[in-house]
């Protein structure tokens, strides 16, 4: 199959095998039939093709497992799975000690404290020269007036770590980003909102 210039266009379901090459912006619109996204269908049994040269763009591809990466120069090979304006929502409850944050869980984490947090353990972070960002609802239970430790490591604005709210049942959100730059991990923090009650 063979694609022409713009502005030719192709309606129906179109098939394409092997290695096509587009010039050309391509775009999926809408046929009329009153939805208003059509479907865009990959299937590869690519395992992982090789970075476009700098400044060429980048690929799109379904491995066999059914993961769609993105492929560039400057990023390498991106997991897209789950990016898009909707993000997984998980639930936990942080008991006294060191909070868990799982990277993995979802990009959006609500965590009920039930006791004083003195740290925070990180699993599945970003692998190497990617970053990962999780948003956090910090919530205290009925009781309230659980206290925080943040980790000396975790950077915040200025140098200054939230303070918790400490009323029962009280939010405060937080976002924590983690970069990998290949030698170490990088935490950020940022507060995005307190005592949201």
């Amino acid at each position: 199959m063979s694609f022409r210039a713009s502005p030719y266009k192709q309606t129906g379901a179109v098939t394409i095998t092997g290695s096509q090459t587009v010039a050309g912006p391509v775009t999926i619109a809408d046929d009329g039939d009153g939805t208003t996204v059509d479907a865009l269908y990959f299937k590869s049994e690519i395992s992982e093709p090789d970075a476009p040269a700098d400044g060429e763009g980048g690929i799109l591809y379904v491995k066999s497992d059914g993961t769609v990466y993105w492929k560039s120069y400057e990023l390498g090979e991106t997991d897209l799975t789950g990016v898009s304006g909707q993000g997984t929502f998980a639930t936990s409850t942080s008991g006294a000690g060191s909070m868990a944050l799982d990277f993995a869980a979802g990009s959006h984490q609500r965590i009920t404290l039930t006791g004083n947090q003195t740290g925070i353990t990180y699993s599945n972070g970003p692998d190497t020269d990617e970053s990962k960002t999780v948003t956090i609802d910090i919530v205290q239970d009925g009781t309230g007036n659980r206290t925080m430790s943040w980790p000396a490591a975790l950077k915040w604005a200025g140098g200054v770590a939230c303070v918790l709210s400490t009323g029962a049942n009280d939010i405060d959100r937080v976002a924590i980003e983690a970069v990998n730059d290949g030698s170490s991990t990088v935490y950020c923090a940022h507060v995005l909102g307190q005592d949201m009650s």
